[in-house]
Formats: structure tokens, sequence, C-alpha cells
């Protein structure tokens, strides 16, 4: 491959990789305060706001206890990391609150430390519960 194409594929990545970051939350907000929004909305880097699914909301409030509305921050940030050898992991990328949230999701019960991998049924019956307040990220 030349160098004016390698050049091009590159430049083309970078551009890729700097879009996907405008669709990616600019802020985290409490289960609570989510709650109390109208309509249910995260802001997004590009100014553009992501409306959460009522129903999946409501959900997650049936599951996350009352007294952890304060502490449980929305979304969830997942890190999705692919190897090689075709291994994927899927990692909590938040505090312990979202990782204990998570694990209430998935599991039915909470560690201290939460949950910070998911096997990938975890991760899918995240997503069934809960979609529009997950965020994908991918590792590189």
């Amino acid at each position: 491959m030349g160098r004016k194409a390698r050049d091009a594929i590159v430049a083309r990545y970078y551009y890729e990789i700097s879009r996907m970051k405008f669709t990616m939350a600019a802020e985290s907000v409490t289960l609570k305060e989510l709650l109390s929004r109208e309509p249910p909305t995260i802001l997004l880097h590009d100014g553009t706001l992501h409306e959460v699914d009522r129903d999946q909301l409501a959900r997650l409030a049936g599951i996350i206890p009352r007294y952890l509305w304060d502490l449980v921050k929305l979304p969830i940030i997942i890190r999705l990391t692919r190897y090689e050898d075709g291994t994927r992991v899927y990692a909590v990328a938040g505090d312990a609150w979202q990782r204990r949230a998570v694990e209430l999701i998935v599991r039915g019960k909470m560690s201290p430390d939460g949950l910070e991998r998911l096997e990938p049924e975890e991760f899918r019956r995240l997503l069934r519960v809960a979609g529009s307040l997950v965020f994908t990220s991918l590792t590189l």
C-alpha cells in the first residue's frame, strides 16, 4: 500500500472516531433526575438530546431501590474490547454505584464492588432491560 493510500485511510479512521465521539453522552445524570425530566433525555456531545425509553426507565426504577436513585448515574457505559482470538470483554466503565446497578439488573443482587465485567448473555440482558440507557464504547 502506498503512502498516499495509507494516509487517506488513517485520516478517514480519525474522522470516523471523532464523529463517534459526538454521539456519546456529554452528561451523567442520576436516576432520580432522569425520572423527573420531561421528556427523559441525556445531552450528547453534539448538542442533541438522546431520549430515553420511558418503559425502560420505569423498569430500571423498579429494579433499583429508591434509596439508590440519587447515587446511580446514567447512562451506563459499557466498554467493549475485542481481541484477535475472538474473545470479547464487556466492562462497566463507571463508578461502584453504576457497577452495582448493572449487577442488580443482570443478576438480581448487589455486591459491595458491583459487577465490573459482563458475560455476553448478561450484556444482552442489560440491553433488553435498559437498552436506551446503555451506551457502548468500542476499545480498539
